[in-house]
């Protein structure tokens, strides 16, 4: 949908265009009729919608065109069921899930480009670092601090541009896969116009008025973050914009589509990719990292225990041995505190790591089964490197008890070293 704050513009004196650049102060330029003019202070503003306008040259600038499929079902087969299984976050009995057959369709796209010009207004913030003096109330004395500050200056300009964007071409706006057609597309020479189709697709449809609207929302999107991001200064707010945006093609594209669900442990899962561009897995999928996260957890909680009392004890010993001005020999007590941490952290990650080994060669040996009874190509080298173990790489969590030892052990640390030093 379209914006539609207000914002104040001046109108040029010679032609009456509002497409007007702010040179200084009191002098403005027009881009429509390259005339300079004294901007009017007390004259009538006009006001400009900040609004993006549509429009079509003709009917021609539509062009329909189908992709041709790259892969075939049993490829895409193929494909999913290695990805699934060599993503670190899946159980370990992701292919015993229940598959449904793979089914193809087709999803209409429109791919359109045009010509966005943009005049915008904004505020552009210059930081500098001042001086000045505090009293501190502790030490009865001016102390000199730095801080930054922000100087603020009215800015004008205009920004324009080409652009393409792709959107699913229906009434509904937006569509979480467009990007990855987009990407698609640019890697495919298989778009062929609807009529020299010559395989099997669904014939392209008429471009809805909503995804028309869309596109042209997101192309104005585009030039506005360009803008944006060509800003000067360190900073910048009140940030509005008019401008048009020409639509100058209008590509409607029949797209060849796989897809697949199942079902694991009682939920349902899809994925999808397109049939063309190479294979690209979106969907969702079982996540297990929280589970294995548990599960180390649970294996090292009794060490966990015994590390805090550990830490417990070497506090207290060494506050005793403080006190009564015993031997620096005392001092060792606390090293059993690092030693236990750095342990503790040590065996931590490793059981993290081994888990998720174990759980990614168990997948590793089942989808080389799988795919052997299927008759399909056995893994490849890349692919059997895909299922590296990657434990560091999953979520991580909080854990108080750990977070109880850390503190404990940084208490220690502070006995230690002042009992070294007395």
């Amino acid at each position: 949908m379209d914006n539609v704050l207000e914002t104040v513009a001046y109108q040029c004196p010679q032609c009456g265009s509002t497409d007007v650049t702010i040179m200084t102060g009191d002098m403005g330029r027009c881009n429509n009729c390259d005339s300079n003019f004294v901007l009017p202070k007390n004259e009538k503003e006009v006001i400009v919608k900040n609004e993006f306008h549509v429009e079509m040259k003709s009917d021609k600038e539509v062009t329909f065109t189908a992709v041709k499929k790259e892969f075939d079902e049993t490829a895409f087969l193929r494909n999913t069921l290695i990805s699934i299984s060599a993503d670190a976050s899946t159980p370990e009995d992701i292919l015993d899930s229940e598959f449904d057959t793979t089914e193809c369709f087709y999803e209409n796209y429109l791919i359109v480009e045009g010509e966005a010009n943009l005049n915008y207004t904004a505020s552009i913030g210059y930081d500098r670092k001042v001086e000045y003096t505090e009293y501190n109330s502790t030490s009865k004395q001016y102390v000199k601090k730095t801080k930054t500050v922000t100087d603020w200056q009215a800015y004008s300009g205009m920004h324009s541009g080409n652009y393409v964007r792709a959107v699913l071409n229906e009434n509904e706006l937006g569509y979480p896969d467009t990007f990855s057609f987009h990407l698609s597309c640019a890697n495919t020479e298989n778009i062929v116009e609807w009529d020299k189709v010559d395989f099997e697709a669904e014939a392209p449809k008429n471009p809805s008025a909503e995804a028309v609207n869309f596109a042209k929302e997101r192309i104005r999107s585009a030039c506005q973050a360009e803008a944006e991001r060509a800003l000067p200064g360190d900073r910048y707010k009140d940030f509005t914009a008019n401008g048009t945006v020409k639509v100058s093609s209008i590509n409607s594209c029949s797209a060849p589509v796989y897809k697949i669900k199942y079902n694991n442990n009682g939920n349902d899962y899809q994925n999808r990719s397109f049939a063309f561009g190479g294979y690209s897995i979106s969907g969702s999928m079982p996540d297990i990292s929280q589970n294995l996260m548990d599960v180390v957890n649970s294996k090292t909680k009794v060490f966990d225990i015994i590390a805090i009392v550990c830490y417990a004890i070497s506090i207290v010993m060494s506050i005793v041995g403080i006190a009564a001005e015993l031997s620096k020999l005392l001092l060792l007590l606390p090293l059993i505190s690092i030693g236990l941490f750095i342990y503790n952290k040590i065996t931590y990650k490793k059981l993290i790591n081994n888990i998720v080994s174990v759980n990614q060669e168990s997948k590793r040996q089942k989808v080389t089964a799988h795919l052997k009874d299927m008759n399909l190509e056995p893994l490849t080298d890349n692919e059997i490197l895909m299922f590296e173990a990657k434990g560091k790489d999953l979520p991580k969590t909080k854990h108080k008890i750990r977070t109880i030892g850390l503190v404990l052990f940084i208490i220690a640390m502070v006995f230690a070293a002042s009992f070294l030093f007395l």
